[in-house]
């Protein structure tokens, strides 16, 4: 069977959604005072009221979105292998999601943040990429 590229690219931009209220949540209401705290030490003139600006958060929202897709198209490739469904999708998610969880900890490593707030944020994370991941394959079928 052919890849659906447009459902894709829809159930994609759908995950892409989830992902951007999860990131919103994590870094704007959960993790505020430790996302604050970690701006102002690698950017002392950072301010909360600039982590919120446009030009601060237009390109994580792309980025959720680009990851969004890469979600759903993962899970389309794993599809004809495991079945079609929600158990595929999250176990779909979990090669993207190590991969980032990898990257994260050699920061966490380098002194970016704590041991806490990395293990309390990666588990969100883990939270908002199985649910993005089984809402964006909620929509793909393939051509």
């Amino acid at each position: 069977m052919a890849m659906n590229t447009g459902k894709v690219i829809v159930g994609g931009l759908l995950a892409g959604v989830v992902m951007n209220v999860g990131d919103y949540l994590s870094n704007a209401v959960i993790f505020k005072t430790e996302m604050e705290a970690f701006a102002h030490r690698i950017n002392p003139a950072m301010t909360p009221e600039s982590m919120q600006s446009f030009a601060a958060v237009a390109p994580w929202i792309i980025i959720d979105f680009l990851v969004g897709i890469y979600i759903v198209w993962n899970y389309a490739l794993a599809r004809p292998r495991l079945g079609p469904g929600p158990k595929t999708a999250a176990i779909s998610v979990l090669p993207i999601f190590l991969t980032i969880t990898a990257v994260m900890f050699g920061l966490q490593m380098m002194g970016m943040w704590s041991m806490d707030f990395f293990m309390k944020s990666t588990a969100l994370y883990l939270v908002t990429m199985v649910l993005a991941s089984v809402v964006g394959a909620s929509v793909y079928k393939e051509a």
